[in-house]
């Protein structure tokens, strides 16, 4: 079951639900007041690649170095 990262709009605290996605769609409530004013909050994006500052260029596309099909 998903889990889904809200802000209250009414008590303004952030909360983490696990609910289906029918569930979702028919309206959460916030635990801590009960309203239905939540709003959801995306987590960033994760990037796969390097901190050495290595250029993936010469790999070919669709490639993840290290993953099997690529030199390291």
């Amino acid at each position: 079951m998903p889990e889904y990262d809200f802000r209250c709009g009414n008590c303004g605290e952030k909360v983490t639900i696990r609910a289906t996605i029918s569930e979702r769609e028919k309206g959460l409530n916030c635990p801590h007041c009960g309203t239905k004013d939540l709003h959801q909050i995306f987590s960033g994006i994760t990037f796969i690649g390097s901190s050495t500052g290595s250029d993936f260029s010469s790999f070919p596309p669709g490639c993840i170095p290290g993953g099997g099909c690529c030199p390291s």
